[in-house]
């Protein structure tokens, strides 16, 4: 490994989760391929050229011939093993994601508010840049405030507590670390840095999130926490559902979705639900979820565990009809398999060998979803009246 010297660069951090394998770090629809690095496993990608969205727009002004536009992305992923120095010693895995890397990587197989600890850990209160936060109410507001300069905490306006701080972005004491940093679930940092110093950013960002610092100026993250408990998790769970057999059945509540990121208000936005009830190719416009329950098909549903598990076979059925597209070796019938009826062992078989997931059940439920993100739906934030949030993971 060579070093340049140090360059400026901004570069993106991710905690791998403990437990979690590099393979396991990756979204099973991926493109990267590995190849050999000195210090860490190096994983790269070549978007192929394509013409813009707009190309077939701007060429009805053109005299003449269309103008030939394209653009293409590419990708990196490093991961890294880190140890600290701090006792206890730990060593955990970093991943470096570069371009489009980061579409890559599974974010369920990595530390939830990773960058968000470290900034609070690094960042005086009095030396904020920029706050996320979403406020929980029957209506969830969602907002970013920006200083011109370094301001405190104060001047940003924060309820401490209704306000949910979602990213945090300003400059840090330690200026070699980064000259400025932001943190949500990615810590970026704006720094010098080169390929032997990387090593040592990366375990200053493991010592800062071990450290418990935030908690003198910013301990009031801590009130509003997200809910891990098993039973809690069951009792929200029916409650969404309840609300959602309300809906279906044509009575009236007050459900709707939360997107949990700030949207950008120049660009069009539109929320798709693709699973259970609808056809291949099929989507639906959900700007207003009472308005679209009845026409998703689970009335059967018994609850939402029940509605998760449905889910994820039409995502099996999905999966094993791209097998047989692309290896043209599989039996018709699995093609057109009916995800009403019961996995086969074929069909897990063969979902087995293309995901390299281990086998799935063929009439109930697992009880952990298999280590690949075709098993892992996306969550949404359910609001279900004053003060009360649940999640329900449907995709």
């Amino acid at each position: 490994m060579s070093d340049g010297g140090l360059k400026s660069m901004t570069i993106s951090l991710r905690l791998l989760r403990e437990g979690r394998t590099i393979d396991s770090a990756f979204r099973a629809d991926h493109e990267l391929r590995e190849v050999r690095a000195d210090g860490g496993w190096l994983f790269i990608g070549q978007g192929p050229t394509t013409p813009p969205l707009w190309a077939p727009f701007i060429g009805q002004f053109a005299l003449g011939s269309a103008p030939v536009l394209a653009t293409q992305s590419c990708a990196a992923v490093l991961f890294v093993n880190v140890t600290t120095d701090d006792a206890p010693t730990v060593t955990r895995t970093m991943a470096l994601a570069f371009g489009t890397g980061h579409h890559a990587l599974d974010p369920d197989a990595f530390e939830r508010g990773f960058g968000l600890r470290v900034a609070l850990n690094s960042v005086a209160r009095s030396s904020l840049r920029t706050l996320d936060m979403a406020t929980l109410d029957a209506t969830t507001f969602l907002r970013r405030v920006q200083a011109s300069r370094d301001a405190d905490l104060v001047g940003f306006g924060i309820d401490i507590d209704r306000d949910l701080l979602t990213l945090v972005a300003g400059r840090p004491r330690d200026l070699a670390f980064a000259r400025s940093l932001a943190g949500r679930d990615a810590l970026t940092l704006n720094t010098r840095t080169s390929s032997s110093d990387v090593q040592e950013k990366c375990k200053k960002a493991l010592s800062l999130y071990r450290a418990q610092d935030y908690k003198k100026e910013f301990a009031f993250i801590d009130y509003i926490r997200p809910v891990r408990q098993r039973d809690l998790l069951a009792q929200l769970d029916a409650l969404a559902f309840a609300q959602l057999r309300t809906l279906v059945d044509g009575g009236s509540s007050d459900l709707h979705v939360a997107l949990p990121d700030i949207l950008d208000p120049d660009e069009s936005v539109e929320i798709g639900y693709y699973g259970l009830g609808l056809r291949s190719g099929t989507k639906r416009r959900m700007r207003s979820l009472p308005s679209r329950t009845t026409s998703l098909s689970c009335r059967r549903a018994t609850s939402v565990r029940f509605l998760i598990w449905q889910h994820y076979r039409r995502v099996t059925r999905f999966a094993l009809s791209l097998m047989a597209r692309a290896t043209r070796n599989v039996s018709e019938k699995y093609m057109n398999a009916s995800c009403s009826k019961p996995i086969t062992k074929a069909q897990r078989t063969c979902y087995s060998v293309a995901t390299g997931s281990q086998s799935i059940g063929p009439s109930t439920p697992p009880s952990k979803p298999a280590s690949t993100s075709l098993w892992q739906p996306s969550p949404l934030w359910i609001q279900l009246g004053r003060r009360t949030s649940a999640r329900l993971s449907l995709s």
